[in-house]
């Protein structure tokens, strides 16, 4: 009987032991603040930079601007970080091994990331950007390439353009197209996506219709949103804090769409 008692107390000591175990925090996903953090570092197009931070101020949201210094340090105390439109191969370039890797892990634990424009090219693993390869690595939150500005819309300068909204989600108004921003010196890429192949479009090109505006997906516990086109932008407002592109005269805004974005890189939105 002694030997029966002693057998279940083993039993019961490597049942707890597995249960602590099973328990173990570092399996779990971080719990990051609704902070906002928007890069206006080396190689970022300024004017996007504050329109960014403009358009999710407006939200009620809490937003700092942060450099390639900040990234390599810490992102502790954020749950977003924002990379507006610029130029990707000096953003990567600036950020080095630390910085992407911080970013990698930031957004793996939990944290969301979104790219406008120039930085919805830091995503992929292969980078073509005006016909330049990056030597250095990009995030890889994808396997795939994103290659651009894409010509079919703006080979140079600047343009309005017609996207559709294909997924509802990110679209609470159900609008069926919006007229937005893209730039032929900064403009979002071209995403031939392999993996993850639960990615979701949620914008297309009402004139290309075979590429992708936007896209989103989970990395880790992270969500990534990636647009090729500049939501920030109030072409014909300077409510922006910007006048860039004031001459075009824009018939809606997109702010309620990268306000959305926000929402579910932030886990505010379910899907």
């Amino acid at each position: 009987m002694l030997e029966n008692i002693q057998k279940s107390r083993v039993s019961f000591l490597l049942i707890l032991l597995l249960l602590l175990i099973g328990c173990d925090k570092s399996t779990q996903p971080d719990k990051h603040p609704d902070k906002i953090a928007v890069y206006n570092g080396f190689g970022v197009w300024n004017e996007s930079a504050v329109a960014t931070k403009h358009c999710l101020e407006e939200a009620e949201r809490t937003v700092d601007y942060i450099t390639e210094g900040d990234v390599q340090q810490s992102l502790r105390g954020y749950g977003l970080i924002i990379f507006p439109g610029g130029d990707p191969l000096q953003m990567l370039s600036m950020l080095g091994y630390t910085g992407r890797q911080n970013l990698i892990d930031f957004i793996g634990s939990g944290g969301g990331f979104i790219g406008l424009g120039g930085g919805a090219y830091l995503a992929a693993d292969s980078i073509s950007f005006h016909g330049s390869t990056s030597l250095d690595s990009a995030l890889a939150l994808f396997q795939g390439y994103a290659s651009g500005p894409i010509s079919q819309i703006a080979a140079s300068g600047y343009t309005l353009t017609q996207i559709n909204l294909v997924d509802q989600w990110l679209n609470p108004t159900a609008l069926p197209s919006l007229t937005t921003l893209y730039s032929g010196e900064f403009g979002g890429p071209h995403l031939v996506i392999s993996m993850p192949t639960d990615h979701i479009v949620i914008a297309t090109f009402n004139s290309a219709p075979e590429l992708s505006a936007a896209v989103m997906f989970q990395y880790g516990y992270g969500r990534v949103v990636l647009s090729a086109v500049q939501p920030e932008f109030e072409e014909n407002d300077d409510c922006d804090g910007s006048d860039f592109a004031a001459e075009l005269l824009d018939p809606d805004s997109e702010w309620f769409w990268l306000q959305a974005m926000a929402e579910w890189a932030l886990w505010e939105r379910q899907n």
